[in-house]
């Protein structure tokens, strides 16, 4: 009695003419480019312990799954008979139930997906063992793969931005009837892509960005039969900085001391360091990011909670205020905050008239009483 055995093999020579044994050249990568924020890299890379490297040629893959067989085209197809009787005439082989055929020599299967190969061998009596049937699944499609993180990023339009803090993971995922992924691989050079997990988002997988501006980060994975997905470059702006806080400048325009000075500013303080306004001054503040821009201001005023800041705010209920102050821009960085601190002037001014000559000198009060005269208290300086 014969029986047939057959094998996964891998094979670089040609095979016999079959519509499913076309020989087929070693998966590598193309350039092709996507858009400003991702493009591919024209670079091969093979599968080494710690990442990929730049030599990366598709191999012979037999992956079970538990319930299906995979392989690529890549993986040939070797059939082993033997006879205790009169010895082994010839094998015999049918592909997707195709009429048999005999074999000769290793075939492979080009078309993807879902394939029955039937095989048997007959004797030189005559003999004919009974067909065997193997099913295998046919991959050569790689995992599609994106940059994922755990916080919206900000785009300008042009640039992409995020902060040093942003949990970035590359996802991959496979047809849903492929062999599924084995391993994703990223790194700030596409020369030094190391392994990045499984492609779902988890504590393990995360990685952040921290170097200060324009980051560079090259990504793609590989399936469970070989097949790996085009090098990808992925562009990042990181702003870490968080924005500066201020006092608005105002159109508030002031004499003081023969001066214009805007009100308030630094140049209108009291001897505590207190900026003094009016009940009547209306405060603004403002933020200044040169990164990814201002998103929104947060105010706390004496002992209330913080809030949103939203328009100026006039102080009128209380004679001094401590106002804190922090920014917050558009990739979540939050300055620290800022103390400013008021004085409310409820004080009135104080006014008075003196005479003068035409040369601008005091007259002298005249006592008609006495006939004497009194000069005149010394004027004094008066802050509007």
């Amino acid at each position: 009695m014969s029986r047939t055995f057959i094998s996964i093999v891998s094979r670089i020579c040609a095979v016999s003419a079959l519509i499913y044994s076309v020989g087929v050249s070693a998966q590598d990568r193309q350039v092709e480019n996507v858009d400003a924020n991702e493009s591919t890299v024209n670079t091969s890379i093979r599968s080494t312990k710690k990442g990929l490297d730049p030599f990366y040629k598709r191999k012979a893959e037999n992956f079970f799954n538990g319930t299906i067989r995979y392989v690529s085209s890549d993986s040939f197809f070797k059939l082993n008979s033997k006879d205790v009787g009169t010895g082994v005439q010839k094998m015999e082989y049918s592909l997707d139930d195709m009429p048999f055929q005999e074999y000769m020599n290793p075939f492979n299967i080009l078309s993807e997906g879902n394939h029955i190969v039937h095989y048997r061998s007959i004797d030189n009596g005559g003999n004919i063992e009974k067909a065997n049937l193997f099913q295998v699944y046919v991959d050569n499609t790689p995992p599609n793969i994106s940059i994922d993180s755990d916080r919206q990023l900000y785009t300008d339009g042009i640039r992409i931005f995020c902060s040093n803090r942003t949990k970035f993971f590359v996802a991959a995922v496979d047809n849903p009837s492929g062999s599924g992924v084995r391993m994703t691989y990223g790194g700030f050079s596409p020369e030094e892509l190391v392994e990045r997990g499984s492609g779902i988002s988890s504590n393990a997988n995360f990685f952040t960005m921290q170097k200060e501006g324009d980051v560079e980060f090259y990504y793609s994975a590989l399936d469970n039969v070989g097949n790996m997905t085009k090098v990808k470059k992925f562009l990042v702006t990181v702003d870490s900085k968080p924005p500066l806080v201020r006092i608005k400048k105002s159109d508030n325009l002031k004499e003081r001391n023969g001066k214009l000075v805007t009100i308030p500013s630094a140049e209108v303080k009291n001897a505590g360091g207190e900026y003094i306004v009016s009940p009547s001054t209306e405060v603004a503040f403002e933020g200044i990011d040169e990164g990814s821009g201002m998103a929104m201001l947060y105010i706390k005023v004496n002992d209330e909670e913080y809030v949103k800041y939203e328009k100026p705010i006039q102080l009128k209920n209380a004679d001094k205020y401590v106002i804190l102050v922090k920014a917050e821009d558009r990739v979540g960085n939050i300055s620290t905050p800022v103390q400013f601190n008021f004085s409310l002037d409820f004080e009135n001014p104080e006014s008075r008239l003196e005479v003068i000559d035409s040369t601008g000198k005091n007259v002298p009060i005249m006592n008609l009483k006495t006939g004497t005269s009194t000069a005149p208290k010394e004027n004094k300086e008066i802050n509007n």
